[in-house]
């Protein structure tokens, strides 16, 4: 993220992407089909650490 942040994301290219994991472009490619496809997965981490956060706190809450 922080590349994206430093550089915003039309100027953020793969190979600086690739640099700050500090994978090779071939490795980034393993994982990811693209640019925007590091961002979906960021997204969904945040979405999903929100859910966890709201729900643990009701589960003890309400006992499960």
């Amino acid at each position: 993220m922080r590349v994206f942040l430093a550089n915003g994301f039309e100027a953020t290219m793969l190979d600086m992407i690739a640099a700050a994991a500090d994978v090779s472009r071939h490795t980034f490619f393993s994982s990811f089909d693209s640019k925007d496809a590091v961002l979906e997965s960021w997204e969904g981490g945040l979405a999903d650490a929100l859910r966890t956060a709201i729900a643990e706190p009701a589960a003890a809450r309400f006992g499960g």
